[in-house]
């Protein structure tokens, strides 16, 4: 979809956009690195 560049205005849209995809890919990643300590933490 292709906005007209009067009334596009990306940086709050896609500042927002950008933090909460890398929030949420963070947070996933983060979970999983913390699952794998816990297991490695349990086998021991």
């Amino acid at each position: 979809m292709v906005r007209p560049k009067s009334t596009f205005q990306p940086t709050k849209s896609y500042k927002q956009y950008s933090t909460s995809t890398a929030r949420s890919i963070g947070d996933s990643h983060y979970k999983i690195l913390f699952e794998a300590a816990t297991l490695k933490k349990k086998k021991k």
